[in-house]
């Protein structure tokens, strides 16, 4: 019975933590690195704020702000700044929105690089989090921890 208990939990721990580790660290770099690299190297343009919405993609709880600006080609660019969460700005106000040229639509944000340095911060705890989830069950695998 011990035998069966140390496996299911050592595995169990090392399959779980495991699977949120590649969870997250596969949004780390879909979301977060391209973001510091819009913050970091992006153009800038003067925009405006449109309003709040709930993103329309499933997992969003809070309402994200629908922002507008003006592309140097001309084009009004709307789009919905996913990763700004706490925004303050009220309908009308001005924003400075950092965005890549090759995909303004895509990679737009209005977060300055301290927003996007604290929601990498957020991210690579919970990354490490996982990771001593799964070392945990390593030792309990090989033997260090007993119960």
């Amino acid at each position: 019975m011990m035998i069966v208990k140390v496996l299911v939990t050592g595995y169990g721990l090392i399959f779980l933590g495991g699977l949120f580790t590649v969870g997250i660290g596969r949004g780390f770099f879909q979301k977060v690195l391209p973001q510091i690299r819009v913050v970091r190297n992006g153009h800038l343009a003067d925009g405006k704020m449109l309003g709040m919405q709930l993103p329309v993609q499933a997992g969003y709880r809070t309402q994200r702000p629908v922002l507008q600006f003006v592309a140097p080609d001309g084009k009004n660019i709307r789009f919905q700044d996913l990763n700004a969460q706490n925004c303050k700005k009220q309908p009308g106000d001005p924003v400075t929105v950092r965005y890549d040229p090759a995909d303004p639509k895509r990679t737009a944000t209005i977060l300055d690089m301290r927003d996007a340095l604290r929601y990498a911060r957020t991210v690579i705890i919970s990354l490490l989090v996982c990771l001593a989830i799964v070392a945990v069950g390593v030792l309990i695998v090989i033997g260090v921890i007993t119960f």
